[in-house]
């Protein structure tokens, strides 16, 4: 639903979000406003909400353009590899997109990870004879695989830059029954070689089913 207040713009709704991803991109989360965009139009800010309801919708439509943009122009023919690749690249695209991700981890947007998902994901399953109701499922599967994949990023990141293994034998109870320092050391091991492909793979797989190709 579009914003009620200002007059209407002068420029197109796409351009406005062009710009904005732009000064998003150059200025980082602490540089953007919606007076900053309004300036480049050429309007005021209040002329802005005629077109979207508040910052934070402009924020998830510059996320989505941003993604179509910077998605490779052409995807796997295969429906599996396909959503694979599509899902991948919005996990790459939240973290070149510190605002967006921030939104979506705090859960002040979700829009942003639905409004891509919804996008490619439905539409793959749709042509391949998915029934709509195993992929609203699917897609709650895939939306919940992103975030937590970077969630992990972001925390594997933050233990790397302090120079701390991702997983130590401290934090391993002590009833385990292995070595702590061992499984430590494969725990750690395994997180960096973790690669998130097989478990959107198998989320991309079930909701295929029997339209998967063999």
């Amino acid at each position: 639903m579009s914003g009620r207040r200002g007059r209407p713009l002068t420029v197109s709704r796409d351009k406005v979000i062009e710009i904005a991803a732009r000064q998003i991109r150059d200025n980082g989360a602490d540089g953007f406003s919606m007076r900053g965009v309004a300036e480049e139009v050429g309007v005021t800010a209040m002329a802005l909400y005629h077109h979207f309801d508040c910052k934070n919708a402009l924020i998830a439509e510059a996320f989505l353009h941003t993604l179509k943009v910077q998605a490779p122009t052409e995807l796997p023919e295969d429906p599996v590899d396909r959503i694979v690749a599509v899902a991948r690249e919005i996990i790459n695209q939240l973290e070149s997109f510190p605002f967006a991700k921030e939104m979506m981890i705090s859960g002040e947007d979700t829009s942003i990870v639905f409004g891509a998902l919804y996008r490619e994901f439905a539409l793959t399953a749709h042509d391949s004879g998915v029934s709509g109701e195993v992929i609203v499922r699917s897609v709650q599967s895939l939306r919940r695989i992103i975030v937590g994949e970077v969630i992990a990023r972001q925390v594997d990141r933050a233990a790397s830059e302090a120079g701390k293994p991702l997983c130590s034998s401290e934090s391993l109870p002590d009833m385990l029954p292995w070595d702590p320092e061992y499984a430590a050391r494969l725990l750690d091991e395994g997180a960096r070689s973790y690669s998130v492909d097989e478990l959107l793979r198998t989320v991309a797989m079930d909701m295929l089913g029997e339209h998967a190709p063999s």
